[in-house]
């Protein structure tokens, strides 16, 4: 009978120590995605602040475009590569770049760098950020989505309640970073605040080390180390787009369908509140500090519609998030048709900034819910592939629009075509008789 209760107790400390360390491995994804994505925002910014006199507009823009590009050709491999050598291994890799491309940054802006090879350093430091920025993002998330093991209601987070914590913390160091970096230039000089980035980005790749070495533990990654090496090899130079358009049915079939398209509404249209709408309100008279509330006023507005889904304020079913995503997209593009070009934009920002708040978690949760864990990566390259695809076309249709019919009739429009496109995605996944 004591040797009978001296097992029951062990069993019990053991799956404390079980529990204890898989909160710890909870709240290290979520400390190791704002790390990242606090260093990330505060980067990004820097440049225009740093070498508006230096470079021209075009060489600038091209310099900063390469983030961007970069998603378009290497998204599906990044999230391939992923379900082949398991994410962990994917996750130190972008830790490893990020701090690199960092170093390259900080080289370029030595005074004893020859000036000849300050833009060389810079574009291949860019190009190191952007392939960090796939590597870790579709990695982090795919370690979100992998369920660690629970022992009692509220001890260990459930797969949404990660994906609303990452989603949110992005959101939180997307609006923090610019900040930091305006006060960090403001006091120092280029070189200091690029050393404070390379500590930042040391100690981010230290933590996905940390993190990396956790997951590997027969405690959280049992699902992980059996998935990783079943995706099929292909030659490198089909950056995995033969993998990606076979069997859609291993991506959860039609509600990712639903989830691509809803995703390339919600990147056209905050995009076009990014790029279109502060060159209309500044040709309307509108002033600086007024256009930068509004897009600010928008961003908050999705912050906080986060905070309420990750602090469980409310709740709402998958076809139902995404619904109210595309109608809040829609009614921003419509009050963009209707409201005179002023302050009242406002409403158009936070329309949008919650269109997306909403969307974007709600997207990862259904690719989270229904791919295969062994093609996991992959779908969720295609989400970010359809993003930038969004991305590129709204400054270009959104100007288009607004050139050839107006400001009425081109954003009604628009309004029109998002709320069509998105009817057709909400029909998508509910024929596919997918539960709630």
């Amino acid at each position: 009978m004591w040797r009978a209760s001296k097992r029951g107790l062990v069993l019990i400390l053991m799956s404390e120590a079980v529990q204890s360390r898989c909160r710890l491995a909870a709240n290290l994804i979520i400390f190791c995605n704002l790390l990242y994505w606090l260093g990330r925002s505060c980067i990004r910014p820097a440049f225009p602040m740093l070498l508006h006199d230096e470079l021209s507009a075009d060489s600038l823009g091209l310099l900063l475009s390469l983030q961007s590009f970069l998603p378009i050709f290497f998204s599906l491999s990044a999230g391939s590569l992923g379900d082949r050598f398991g994410h962990v291994r994917v996750l130190n890799v972008g830790g490893i770049c990020s701090a690199f491309s960092v170093l390259c940054f900080l080289y370029g802006f030595l005074d004893t760098t020859p000036e000849n090879q300050k833009m060389t350093v810079w574009v291949f430091g860019m190009v190191l950020s952007g392939m960090a920025w796939l590597f870790f993002w579709l990695a982090l998330q795919s370690l979100a989505a992998t369920p660690l093991r629970e022992g009692g209601e509220g001890k260990v987070p459930s797969v949404s309640q990660m994906i609303y914590r990452l989603s949110l913390t992005m959101s939180m160091g997307l609006i923090i970073g610019p900040v930091l970096t305006g006060f960090m230039l403001e006091l120092g000089t280029p070189e200091a605040f690029w050393l404070t980035q390379l500590v930042l980005s040391i100690g981010h790749a230290l933590v996905c080390w940390a993190l990396a070495r956790m997951m590997r533990g027969a405690v959280f990654a049992e699902e992980e180390k059996t998935l990783a090496g079943q995706g099929k090899r292909r030659s490198a130079w089909t950056l995995g787009f033969p993998e990606f358009l076979e069997n859609w049915s291993s991506f959860g079939g039609r509600p990712y369908v639903s989830v691509l398209l809803v995703s390339l509404l919600m990147l056209f249209s905050v995009d076009l509140m990014g790029t279109f709408v502060p060159a209309h309100l500044g040709n309307a008279g509108v002033s600086e500090s007024d256009i930068g509330i509004i897009i600010i006023g928008g961003h908050l507005a999705g912050v906080l519609l986060r905070i309420a889904l990750a602090f469980r304020w409310f709740s709402l079913s998958e076809r139902v998030g995404l619904a109210a995503s595309v109608c809040l997209c829609a009614l921003g593009l419509f009050f963009m048709a209707l409201l005179p070009p002023n302050f009242s934009w406002l409403a158009i920002g936070v329309f949008l900034g919650m269109g997306i708040g909403l969307g974007e978690p709600v997207g990862m949760q259904i690719i989270a819910r229904y791919a295969a864990p062994e093609r996991r990566g992959l779908a969720l390259g295609g989400r970010v592939l359809v993003n930038r695809i969004g991305m590129f076309l709204a400054p270009y249709v959104g100007f288009k629009a607004f050139s050839m019919f107006g400001p009425v009739v081109g954003g009604l429009g628009l309004a029109f075509s998002v709320a069509t496109v998105g009817a057709v995605a909400i029909y998508v996944y509910r024929s596919d008789g997918a539960e709630d």
